[in-house]
């Protein structure tokens, strides 16, 4: 293959992630600041309120702050080329899966979310690169709970589940008849 594969972020669904972080952050800080407007027949313990306000404050924010950096990132989402599929999807940042580690290409679905899974030969490898702490324990979290390191969430692009598996698995089909041949 002569030419790379570019396959944008979608600004547009990453807009929309912000927007709803941003309401979650405001919700958390009136929670936090006036948790007596947030008591229930359910709920009547003001410090629950608050604690889930703050934490709802902490987790949307950081949410707040990644998604805005990959707003004003200007690289593209995924690039597919000889070497392999080099991602920018997230802020943890994976990197370039090289083809000859890429096994297959599964999929699982959690609650109404497909993802897209690139089983690796060696799994410790793409852990043990991880230089960022936060990054490392997302990678052990994902093999653990996905059996690879290597997840694809492609709501953040701009091309649709279906067209990305296929894309994807062609690519590692063609690379694996080459390396046979």
């Amino acid at each position: 293959m002569n030419n790379k594969i570019i396959i944008p972020l979608s600004k547009r669904k990453a807009l929309v992630a912000w927007g709803g972080s941003t309401v979650f952050v405001v919700v958390g800080y009136l929670m936090f600041i006036h948790p007596e407007n947030f008591m229930s027949i359910i709920v009547r313990n003001i410090a629950i309120v608050k604690s889930v306000g703050a934490m709802s404050m902490i987790f949307f924010g950081c949410c707040f702050i990644a998604i805005l950096l990959k707003l004003l990132d200007s690289k593209p989402g995924l690039t597919i080329d000889d070497t392999g599929i080099t991602f920018n999807t997230s802020a943890l940042g994976v990197g370039t899966v090289e083809w000859n580690d890429i096994i297959r290409v599964t999929e699982k679905q959690v609650v109404s979310t497909r993802l897209l899974i690139l089983n690796i030969r060696n799994p410790l490898k793409y852990i043990n690169e991880r230089k960022n702490f936060l990054s490392k324990q997302a990678f052990k979290m994902n093999y653990k709970t996905y059996g690879s390191p290597v997840v694809i969430f492609p709501g953040s692009l701009q091309l649709n589940f279906d067209s990305l598996k296929k894309l994807i698995e062609k690519e590692l089909r063609k690379r694996q008849n080459d390396s046979l041949a």
